[in-house]
């Protein structure tokens, strides 16, 4: 499970985990950007300073952070091996296009040939008390998650290619007074049509 010496961006880092670890597997270069305010991008800076002694000795030299909101600006830089992003896909109503087009950007002058995204499947009935109680959805685990949905179709105006690559539900264990509980992930890829 190593990655030895690819540059790495993470797009809505948030804490950074994904390109930390990406870090922590070998890659020479991470690029974290999130568009949050200020205090997004410090607590990014703290977590890539407490890890620095980790990324170096398995051999990141170069750790950045940086301001950056999907579809504004100048895009991160380019050159990428690869390009990550977690939980970006669900409330981005406004963004979505910015999103798609930075990636579709990004993959068209850039060695990145994909962007791995990590999606959290939100059902329309997430919020509601019972169905949390009883953990018995009305719709099954993927077909009710309208962000995704609408994510899907906005990368499709833009010509992206989806590769669905890991779906998995949601489990619920009661462990005595404690609920163990994992959420409902897809994996996909998106790439430019070849």
């Amino acid at each position: 499970h190593e990655i030895q010496g690819p540059e790495v961006l993470e797009l809505g880092a948030g804490t950074g985990v994904s390109g930390l670890y990406a870090g922590a597997l070998g890659a020479s270069r991470i690029v974290l950007t999130d568009g949050g305010g200020p205090e997004v991008i410090s607590n990014l800076q703290g977590n890539a300073e407490r890890n620095a002694a980790l990324l170096r000795e398995r051999g990141c030299t170069s750790v950045e952070c940086a301001h950056y909101r999907f579809g504004e600006g100048e895009l991160p830089g380019n050159g990428f091996d690869w390009i990550l992003a977690s939980d970006v896909t669900y409330s981005v109503h406004d963004v979505r296009g910015g999103l798609c087009g930075c990636v579709a950007e990004l993959l068209a002058q850039g060695k990145a040939g994909r962007c791995i995204i990590a999606h959290e499947h939100r059902r329309s009935t997430m919020f509601d008390i019972d169905t949390i109680l009883t953990n018995r959805p009305a719709a099954r685990w993927d077909e009710d998650d309208v962000g995704l949905r609408e994510f899907l179709a906005v990368a499709s105006e833009y010509g992206l290619r989806v590769t669905p690559l890991v779906s998995e539900p949601g489990s619920r264990k009661q462990d005595g007074d404690m609920v163990i509980m994992t959420m409902d992930m897809s994996i996909i890829e998106l790439s430019l049509p070849s």
